[in-house]
């Protein structure tokens, strides 16, 4: 027999939490040239992220793939994360 659940919510330090850790645009660059998929928290569309094909920057949107001219908000952002 299980054990029957607290009605109450869970304490602060028992919820499940997903860590994602921010990356600088040139650690997040490291991480592209290594074959790491790299996405920006600013962008909501989590289908959205930047990869390597062939020594080509690409960025995967809903509507395709495409080769991706960074801007320079992208270089001076802080909000990289690997995706996973």
């Amino acid at each position: 027999m299980e054990p029957m659940k607290s009605p109450l919510p869970a304490k602060e330090e028992e919820k499940e939490t997903k860590v994602e850790i921010k990356l600088g645009f040139f650690t997040a660059l490291r991480e592209l040239l290594e074959g790491t998929k790299i996405t920006r928290l600013e962008w909501e569309d989590e289908k959205t992220y930047g990869y390597m094909l062939d020594k080509i920057v690409c960025l995967h949107k809903e509507d395709g793939d495409h080769s991706w001219i960074l801007s320079e908000a992208d270089m001076k952002a802080d909000d990289w994360v690997v995706v996973k």
